[in-house]
């Protein structure tokens, strides 16, 4: 006794349905459909070598980015750092030129303060003076002895002029005479 069972053949088995001439067909039809298959699968594989191709070349071209990139990075950043310097340095400057700034700001305001205070003490005796040499003087007063009253008060450098802007050179010493609305 074996393993296996031996069949025994008996004459009435099962004979094929099929002519040979189907068979054959079918044998073709499977043949085709196996070229069929093989020719999708080389179409398939060079597709796929395309396609290693392709990633290979972005690849590449990625990594040459990634370098470029970097080295464009690294150049960016060395002249940065420089611009950074300058940038301090700038503003170090503005801190300083403000505060000279605030510092002329404020001497000026002392010296309009102090001025200020010299000035109303000028114009307060000039005005004294005036008022003085005003209530001894007598007469009538023209437009030439007021302008020239008020010319002698004036430093030197300075001109009096009229009201239609020419140079009063003396003052009127003498009151001008009173114009009567009558006329004889």
């Amino acid at each position: 006794m074996g393993l296996f069972k031996r069949v025994e053949c008996n004459e009435e088995a099962e004979q094929p349905s099929m002519s040979a001439a189907e068979l054959e067909q079918m044998v073709y039809a499977t043949y085709q459909e196996k070229l069929d298959l093989a020719k999708q699968l080389d179409g398939a594989k060079a597709r796929i070598e395309s396609l290693e191709e392709t990633l290979q070349e972005k690849t590449t071209k990625l990594r040459a980015a990634a370098r470029q990139s970097e080295s464009e990075r690294k150049s960016t950043a060395s002249k940065i750092e420089p611009l950074e310097q300058s940038k301090k340095q700038l503003q170090t400057n503005l801190k300083q030129e403000k505060a000279r700034a605030a510092t002329l700001e404020v001497r000026i305001e002392e010296w309009e303060n102090a001025s200020r205070g010299r000035m109303a003490a000028y114009r307060r005796e000039l005005v004294e003076e005036m008022q003085r040499q005003a209530v001894c003087a007598s007469g009538g007063w023209s437009k030439a002895r007021v302008l020239g009253f008020l010319g002698g008060f004036l430093p030197e450098t300075e001109e009096v002029t009229s009201y239609d802007g020419s140079f009063v050179a003396e003052c009127d010493s003498e009151p001008e005479p009173r114009r009567s609305a009558k006329k004889a």
